[in-house]
């Protein structure tokens, strides 16, 4: 029958209708995927009916959605995601997962990270440490403060200047006294005796023969490395007769000297290159500033009687005087020896001297170091950095860490040697010194001739005596060191010790730059925002500036996306034609990745949509016309008489 078929036909053209009506409904639903009719011919054919079969109208045989991409909006909410290429979000709400595309999202009162309808979305959890593992569970997002952690481990990366200047010359100081006076005969010499020196492990034959002066001795000795020698010959000069002493009756070195009273004789004598004189308690102290001996003589003069007295400290330390006058003319002098002042860097070995003359005793000078750091003397120091740490309060302390320079050691590998000086919150830190405060705290960095950094040959910089103080130097109440100190620092750390790890540091020529510098501990932080990487893994801000991996959203795809089950508010469920879901991170394999701050939109075209109402609304019209001509053909035969 004709009725039948056109019948047929205006369902399927009302169901075509009603889909195209349902997506231009949607089509500014979030996530939602248009639909379209499929439709399927009826056909009643007998076994014998062979090719003269006449079909019987339309069926709707299936309403297929359309899983194809959305265009994607952006918005200002960090939870509207979107997913750009394949797959879906997964939520649950008690019951069987269901699957969307609707990126929607927020934090309910839990914590949990819900869509409109109050449904879970689903995605793995990090551990305390931001490592994202375990099963598929209810995404719940910590919204408490973040708890300080104290610095347990600083990174630095930066480079020393290899040309820099070595500003610090530390030196140790010693005396060697001269001989003093000896009584000897006109024209004999009074030098020291020739002997050997250790320096540096190596024997030095200094002086190298008898009878040399202080000042030769000096010239020898500064021609060693490190070594720094001068030479100064002193006396106290008495006139036991009285004055005036007249012209070539004193002689000094073979030059005369004369004066009407002690005043004008010192005068006379202090002109003199070489020498230098002053009065000190009715004595002449003469000085040979070069070094060189002082031999003092009488020569005769008519009604002078002139008679002089020689004062001197001996090698022994004692004190040596001699006098000579015209009566012996020509027989006596007095010859004394110069003293030498030896001064070594902090980097030689002076010792087991076999002539005492020379180099006994050796006497250390108070204040040996010159030019030694000083972090109030910009001099002192090459470079200077400073960075933040926090103690186990998370309260923050300033550290400034100083370079300089130093000298490499005899025998050493080529190369530079460097210190660093740590100070925190302007307070040394290093080991406590006799006086129970802690010491400066001085480490040792040592570079390859290639500039490259030493560890085998330089310290670890570990912080191990800081107790954590306020402003006004007062104990703050946070952990101090650990007795006795661990290395590496346990982490949660149990007191303020720290290391500063500076294994990729580099000493070229150039300037000094830090090119990074990070620590690892933090103040209390409020919760600021939420992020959400292209991969899913969904990130905490925090008020200090830190973040924190919470977890990882999950996508799922299926075998085949068409046979999901629509259950509404843009939902889907699976089902046997869909097959089970596979679950993966977003960006890996088949699935897109997370579009944050954004959502897709429909996938509905409204141009194609109008088309399809049109040729919906004239199939409809059509198939009515079918049933018009049948009607008219019925009622012809009708009226057949």
């Amino acid at each position: 029958m004709p009725f039948n078929t056109a019948l047929s036909g205006l369902r399927a053209a009302a169901t075509d209708l009603e889909i195209t009506g349902n997506n231009i409904a949607n089509s500014a639903t979030i996530g939602f995927k248009e639909s379209r009719a499929e439709f399927a011919d009826i056909f009643a054919a007998s076994f014998v009916s062979g090719g003269n079969g006449v079909g019987s109208g339309v069926v709707v045989e299936q309403v297929e959605q359309q899983f194809g991409q959305g265009t994607i909006s952006f918005t200002d909410n960090a939870l509207d995601l979107a997913i750009n290429g394949g797959g879906f979000f997964v939520l649950r709400d008690g019951g069987a997962p269901a699957y969307t595309r609707a990126g929607m999202f927020s934090i309910d009162s839990e914590g949990f990270v819900v869509n409109n309808s109050g449904m879970r979305l689903q995605g793995l959890l990090a551990s305390e440490d931001g490592t994202i593992s375990g099963e598929p569970t209810d995404l719940l997002l910590n919204t408490r403060d973040i708890a300080p952690r104290s610095t347990t481990r600083v990174n630095e990366s930066f480079n020393l200047d290899a040309s820099a200047e070595i500003l610090e010359k530390r030196t140790s100081s010693i005396t060697s006294s001269g001989p003093g006076i000896q009584s000897v005969q006109l024209g004999v010499n009074n030098g020291y005796t020739a002997g050997t020196v250790d320096f540096n492990g190596s024997t030095q034959n200094i002086p190298s023969a008898d009878n040399l002066s202080a000042v030769q001795i000096a010239g020898e000795l500064s021609a060693l490395p490190g070594v720094s020698a001068s030479a100064e010959t002193s006396a106290l000069l008495t006139v036991d007769t009285g004055f005036p002493v007249a012209t070539n009756q004193l002689l000094i070195n073979g030059s005369s000297y004369a004066g009407n009273d002690i005043n004008e004789l010192a005068t006379n004598i202090n002109a003199s290159s070489g020498l230098s004189a002053s009065v000190i308690g009715g004595q002449i102290e003469v000085v040979a500033t070069t070094g060189a001996d002082l031999i003092f003589d009488v020569a005769a003069a008519v009604g002078s009687g002139t008679q002089v007295t020689v004062t001197a400290t001996g090698g022994g330390g004692g004190t040596t005087s001699q006098t000579i006058d015209e009566a012996v003319l020509g027989s006596q002098q007095a010859t004394v020896g110069g003293q030498i002042t030896i001064t070594l860097d902090d980097l030689a070995v002076l010792e087991n001297p076999t002539s005492t003359n020379i180099f006994g005793p050796l006497t250390p000078i108070a204040n040996p170091a010159s030019n030694t750091f000083d972090p109030d003397n910009p001099n002192s120091y090459n470079s200077v950095t400073s960075f933040t740490i926090f103690d186990t309060e998370g309260i923050a302390h300033n550290v400034v860490q100083y370079f300089y320079r130093v000298p490499n050691r005899p025998g050493e590998p080529e190369g530079t040697l460097w210190n660093t000086v740590v100070q925190i919150d302007g307070r040394n830190v290093g080991p406590n010194g006799v006086d129970g405060n802690p010491s400066s705290a001085v480490f040792e960095l040592r570079f390859n001739a290639d500039g490259s950094y030493d560890p085998a040959g330089s310290s670890d910089i570990v912080i191990e005596n800081w107790l954590p103080r306020d402003a006004n130097g007062i104990p703050n109440g946070a952990l101090g060191p650990l007795s006795p100190p661990v290395v590496p620092i346990p982490e949660p750390a149990n007191s303020s010790n720290f290391l500063i790890d500076v294994t990729n540091a580099s000493a070229f020529g150039g300037e000094f730059a830090v090119s990074s510098l990070n620590q690892n501990g933090f103040a209390k932080g409020s919760l600021t925002g939420v992020e959400v990487a292209e991969s899913g893994s969904i990130f905490a801000r925090y008020s200090n500036g830190e973040t924190q991996t919470l977890g990882q959203v999950q996508l799922a795809t299926f075998p085949n996306i068409s046979g999901l089950t629509p259950l509404g508010n843009s939902v889907w469920g699976d089902s046997i034609d869909s097959g089970q879901p596979i679950l993966g991170a977003p960006g890996a394999g088949q699935f897109g990745v997370i579009q944050a701050g954004a959502l897709e939109d429909s996938n509905v075209d409204l141009t194609e949509q109008l088309v399809n109402l049109i040729l919906a609304q004239r199939n409809f019209q059509a198939n009515s016309k079918t049933i018009e001509t049948a009607d008219s053909v019925t009622q012809t035969i009708i009226n057949l008489r």
